[in-house]
């Protein structure tokens, strides 16, 4: 039993009380076992949590953690267990300092002999070890205030070490109002309760001396008495008391007493009397830290870049530099400058091997979730996105703050992980812009050369407008070109607004640096020498600085060399502290301390041995939320321990780690398949590179997925082939979900070759419906085909026989009904709906009439398959491509559709409703329905996102159909911001079908809006060139018609009107036109064509016109419904121009007009008001110019009438 507890602590789950080791007047310090290190620490807890006890309690903690000193006691962690505040440190076993300098002092104080015989070597260098630690917390701004017998204690083998630092002080801070500190040992000036500096300590120090010198107290009485005398006079010498004292250390005493804090030496002086002796720091003591020096023009571009991004929303800033050269020391010297702008800087850092999803912004959403957890609930209430509850299922930490584990749960949170992902990165973006518009936001990541692939989309999902946050965000990386990955320079380029290309330091700030490192460490050698030599680079400028230093002290030659600089303080590392530095340098990333003390089999020794790595810049140590961790200081300190190992260590180091890890309470498993690949042991390694991939998919990083499901196929090729199979369709999910479509299809190939005949073909039409989504359209089609064969269904030859086989099919629905009936018993019905029903869609987008046949054949097909939710999703289908087909009002596609709408919803299956909605806004798009289509689109997107899983082609589709609204709307700026984040996710899902219908359906037309035409023709190109399919298909159309826009937009309307010349018959054979609204289309581009061509060509106008109008004529008959007209009439109207029949073009304006508006056309109604305002003149005219100018610009057009000759072309 612990004996007289004196507060109600009695340990916690971690640490187990053993006794009482002193108590003083704010807390009592116990021996407590720390279960989690297996060692004994010293564990200091409070009598009683009052304000001020606590704030004295934090201020002892927390003033030492940036001290390092062997003179001074070493904290551990602070900690508050359920109201009980604590906090853990080193363990000083030994003696009080009198008791050391005085082996023989009498135990009874009130002996007659007091002043025994002190040992004056013990004394001399005892005294010296207490001025160095007392130099060191003066250096860093504090002042202890209590130094005394009892707070000083002296190991077995002769190391003084300072505690109980709960008086200490900040001497920047204000005055503490109270009489603190022990009166027989405290200074004269801490009676007057001002502010008190580091002499009050030299002071506490020269009565430790003369007691020790003496056997007794310079003042002796009750505490006001001795508090009195202290003000008025001065004590007697220690030799009046004691004549052997040295006379060097009477006059020490002496001085030290002096009542006067100004005439009282300076800790570092008191040593340097003391002369060179045992006390001399370690060797792994570095030389000071410079200050930061120069970077003035870098800087001035980092707070430019943070004015920027106050004022006008998100800005980012890479800063590329060779490793050292000062890229982080930069970043923080700006970010501390932004102190007095209340700025919140959240820091994070990559590492080359870390486990950790989206390890860019750990950090940074560690430091967020720290930063929430400090704000008032109301406060951080105000911050949350609307759907906070999401962001724990991507980034677990946030459900540590309160206010994000209590917000409400989703109804129906996403299912499939692409969706889940990007539904959390709104979350998280959305609580990043809420943050950055009540206080100044900054992020900052380190080493972003290490980025994964999930950070990298992040980031980009981040710069995005319009949900953009108004927040900086600053990285350092490694030289673009030379030492980033493809896909980070890649990120960079797109991403990085500035970029900071940081060198070496220009001569003056070198040298000043090579001055400020010299004089810290007394060298007289020439600072412009050693700068130049260095090359200006900084972390050489230090390292060699100290090198030469210790090369002249030796008397050595003066080489400039720093790896042989560091690899000398390596080899002159103790064995064990050798062991130590390489298996941190092997692991190449942070390492668990305690698992770093298991792999290096290191008992009580360890925490010394790192402390003594970590003051001689070995190594770092950091805490990662509940983890102490330790790593390499810098990747040369690493490249020069690596350098060190001999044949077959590092092999062993790893096996070492590895074995660690598999007893360590969390396995890292990524981690484990890296230490055992790399130490030789395959079955080992391939073992845990699957749990890895498991576990990866489970956090939705399906690149870091499919890579070590990659590597567990490569590290044990042998696997039964049941394993195998297994194996690979989990790395074809992974590929998939990871929006490497082609690569996801070859794994579902490859794993059905060896499976049974029903789960082989499972797979093979899983292959073929990824290559088709993706669009891979030739491997996709060549494998339906064999597939459709297979099962008897056969693909038509051509287009005529497609067509010929949708109307057969169509002819017999019409006869049979559309209802389900009894379902056919026949498996073959069930292999052959499923096939027919995977393709038809896909192929649909392409190859329009392929793919309307499949869906009619699926219709049917669904009618006896006996699956309800298969028969609603071909029905929908149906109505889809029906509606397309049908002559407006679109009679026969809406009765499907609100068949399919009825059922979808009494099914309740939230797919099936947003595929039916899918299906209306294709129809509604085809009749220029735009407002009905945009809804519906919009809706099914929402859903597809938020409750869907493996939806890549419906949200591909869906974003097609959204671009198409907006353009034909005019909403060119809401275009302008959404298109690239459509762009962007069919890119990550490798979508090539996605990314190229996006592109030559709307996506382009952002480039007309922003008068950019020839970068919307180079994106066009470029996007047909990676599609490489065979013409004539839908995305041939569309880009026939996008290029055509572009140069009549451009004035180049000769190369429009021969592009319609030399593709016009390729789109004829194609079998498009079945669509009216495709046969309205080309009608009127050709019609626009011939009319800017008929504006450039006098010779050429007449026929020109005439075949305009014929074209306006079959474009008229092909869609009669009124926005329609209203189309042809603002077309017409320009033919009517160039005519010189002004009259008739101005009564065709007014009539297009409000037809447009109705159909919320406005972009075509605005040009067709541009126009007629040309035509009218006058007020009138000014007036409808100013109102069509002024909603364009509005709108994100940047040149008006460059665009209304677009919309409303003609002679004007």
């Amino acid at each position: 039993m612990l004996p007289r507890l004196a507060v109600s602590f009695a340990g916690s789950d971690r640490f187990e009380l053993r006794t009482r080791l002193g108590k003083g007047a704010f807390g009592v310090v116990y021996r407590a076992r720390d279960v989690h290190r297996s060692a004994d620490v010293a564990l200091k807890t409070l009598h009683r949590v009052a304000p001020d006890a606590l704030l004295r309690f934090k201020t002892e903690f927390r003033a030492l953690q940036d001290l390092q000193h062997p003179n001074v006691v070493h904290f551990h962690e602070l900690f508050e267990e359920e109201g009980e505040w604590f906090f853990t440190m080193e363990l000083v076993e030994g003696v009080e300092l009198l008791d050391w300098v005085c082996p023989e002092r009498p135990l009874d104080p009130s002996a007659e002999t007091l002043a025994a015989r002190f040992d004056e070597a013990r004394l001399r260098d005892a005294l010296k070890q207490l001025a160095g630690a007392l130099a060191a917390l003066h250096e860093a701004g504090l002042v202890h205030r209590d130094l005394k017998p009892s707070n000083v204690r002296v190991t077995p083998e002769g190391r003084v070490v300072l505690l109980d630092f709960g008086l200490v002080v900040d001497t920047a801070g204000e005055a503490d109002a109270a009489i603190v500190g022990t009166p027989a040992y405290m200074a004269p000036e801490q009676a007057h309760s001002k502010q008190v500096g580091p002499a009050a300590d030299l002071y506490g120090l020269g009565v430790l001396l003369f007691e020790a010198l003496t056997g007794t107290l310079p003042f002796a009485g009750a505490p006001l008495r001795i508090i009195t005398l202290k003000q008025r006079e001065e004590p007697p010498p220690p030799r009046v008391l004691a004549a052997d004292v040295p006379f060097d250390l009477d006059a020490l005493c002496e001085e030290l007493l002096r009542r006067e804090p100004e005439r009282r030496p300076s800790a570092k002086q008191v040593r340097r009397r003391l002369g060179r002796g045992s006390s001399t720091p370690p060797p792994s003591t570095p030389a000071p830290d410079p200050h930061f020096v120069g970077r003035e023009l870098e800087l001035d571009v980092l707070r430019a870049a943070y004015r920027e991004s106050r004022q006008e929303g998100f800005r980012s800033v890479v800063v590329e530099g060779e490793s050292g050269v000062g890229k982080s020391a930069l970043v923080q010297a700006f970010a501390s400058s932004l102190a007095d702008d209340d700025a919140v800087v959240l820091r994070g850092r990559c590492y080359e091997h870390e486990t950790v999803p989206y390890k860019a912004f750990d950090g940074i959403v560690d430091a967020l979730a720290k930063y929430l957890e400090r704000l008032p609930d109301e406060q951080c209430e105000a911050v949350l996105p609307r759907r906070a509850a999401l962001l724990e299922h991507v980034f677990p930490v946030l459900g540590q703050v309160r206010a994000i584990a209590l917000a409400p749960r989703t109804r129906r949170p996403p299912r499939e992980g692409l969706q889940l992902r990007e539904a959390a990165f709104e979350a998280l973006i959305e609580l990043f812009a809420r943050l950055a518009d009540r206080v100044p936001l900054v992020l900052t990541v380190d080493d972003l050369q290490w980025a994964d692939d999930e950070s990298l989309l992040f980031l980009e999902a981040l710069r995005e407008p319009p949900d953009a946050p108004a927040l900086l965000f600053v990285a350092t990386a490694r030289p673009l070109e030379d030492e980033c990955p493809p896909n980070v320079r890649a990120c960079v380029e797109r991403c990085a607004d500035r970029r900071i290309a940081l060198g070496g330091l220009g001569g003056r700030e070198a040298r000043d640096l090579a001055e400020q490192i010299l004089q810290l460490g007394g060298s007289a050698l020439d600072a412009d020498e050693l700068a130049a030599q260095a090359g200006g680079h900084p972390l050489f400028i230090a390292e060699l600085a100290r090198h030469v230093q210790r090369a002249a002290l030796r008397g050595g030659p003066l080489r400039i060399d720093l790896d042989a600089a560091l690899r000398e303080r390596v080899e002159q590392l103790p064995p064990e502290a050798r062991r130590c530095l390489f298996a941190s340098c092997v692991a190449a990333r942070p390492l668990d301390r305690e698992l770093l003390r298991d792999a290096c089999g290191l008992d009580e020794s360890f925490d010394r041995i790192v402390k003594a790595l970590r003051v001689g810049r070995f190594v770092r140590t950091a805490r990662r939320g509940e983890t102490a961790t330790v790593e390499p200081f810098h990747d040369r300190v690493r490249a020069a321990a690596m350098a060190a190992l001999g044949p077959g260590e590092r092999e062993l180091q790893h096996r070492r780690i590895g074995l660690a890890l598999e007893k360590h309470r969390d396995r890292d498993v990524e981690a484990l398949a890296l230490h055992f690949r790399e130490a030789g042991d395959r079955v080992r390694a391939a073992r845990y590179a699957l749990a890895a991939g498991d576990r990866a998919a489970e956090a939705l990083a399906f690149h870091r997925a499919a890579e070590h499901y990659a590597d567990a196929l490569r590290l044990e090729p042998s696997r039964a082939p049941a394993d195998e199979r297994a194996l690979r369709v989990k790395l074809a999910d992974a590929l998939r979900q990871a929006g490497r479509g082609a690569d996801a299809a070859r794994e579902y190939e490859r794993a059905s070759r060896d499976a049974a005949p029903d789960e082989a073909r499972r797979l093979r039409v899983l292959a073929a419906q990824t290559y088709l989504q993706s669009g891979r359209m030739a491997p996709g089609m060549d494998l339906t085909e064999a597939i459709l064969d297979e099962v008897g269904l056969g693909m038509p030859r051509s287009r005529p026989a497609a067509l010929a086989s949708m109307l057969y099919h169509r002819a017999r629905l019409a006869v049979g009904g559309v209802e389900m009936k009894r379902p056919a018993r026949s498996s073959r019905v069930r292999d052959q709906l499923a096939i027919a029903q995977a393709i038809s869609a896909t192929m649909a987008m392409v190859d329009f009439i392929r793919g309307a046949d499949f869906q009619v054949r699926a219709l049917r097909l669904a009618q006896v398959g006996g699956d309800r939710e298969r028969y609603v999703r071909a029905l929908a289908t149906e109505g889809a491509t029906s509606g397309c087909t049908d002559a407006p009002p679109m009679k026969k596609g809406a009765r499907l559709l609100h068949r399919a709408e009825t059922q979808a919803r009494e099914i309740g299956d939230p797919y099936l409703e947003a595929y039916v909605a899918l299906s209306w806004a294709a129809a509604q798009l085809a009749h220029y329905r735009f407002p009905e289509a945009f809804a519906n689109a919009e809706r099914a997107d929402a859903v597809f996102r938020e409750s869907c899983q493996g939806v890549p082609w419906e949200l591909s589709t869906t974003h097609h159909i959204l671009s198409m609204c907006l353009w034909n709307q005019g909403r060119y700026g809401e275009l302008a911001e959404r298109a690239p984040r459509w762009l962007r996710e069919a890119r990550e899902r490798s979508d090539l079908y996605g990314s190229t219908t996006i592109t030559v359906s709307g996506g382009w037309a952002r480039t007309l809006a922003g008068n950019r035409p020839d970068e919307g023709m180079r994106a066009i190109d470029e996007a047909m060139g990676e599609w490489g399919q065979p013409p004539f298909q839908l995305q041939h159309y569309m880009a026939m018609q996008a290029k055509t826009e572009l140069e009549i937009y451009a004035g180049r309307g000769g190369a429009a009107y021969a592009r319609q010349e030399r593709d016009g018959p390729a789109f004829k054979r194609s079998l498009l036109t079945t669509m009216p609204t495709m046969r309205f289309v080309v009608h009127t581009l050709r019609a626009r064509s011939a009319i800017a061509f008929a504006r450039e060509s006098r010779a050429r106008r007449r026929a020109l016109v005439d075949e305009a109008l014929r074209e306006l004529a079959k474009a008229r008959k092909a869609m009669p419904q009124a926005a329609n007209q209203g189309v042809a009439d603002a077309y017409e109207a320009g033919a009517r121009e160039l005519q010189g029949d002004e009259a008739a073009a101005a009564r065709l304006l007014r009539q297009a007009i409000p037809s447009l508006e109705a159909a919320h056309m406005g972009g075509f109604a605005a040009g067709a008001k541009l126009h007629l305002g040309a035509l009218l003149g006058g007020d009138e005219g000014a007036a409808l110019r100013e109102a069509a100018t002024s909603w364009l610009g509005s709108h994100g057009v940047a040149r008006p009438e460059a665009y209304a000759r677009l919309r409303a072309p003609g002679g004007w």
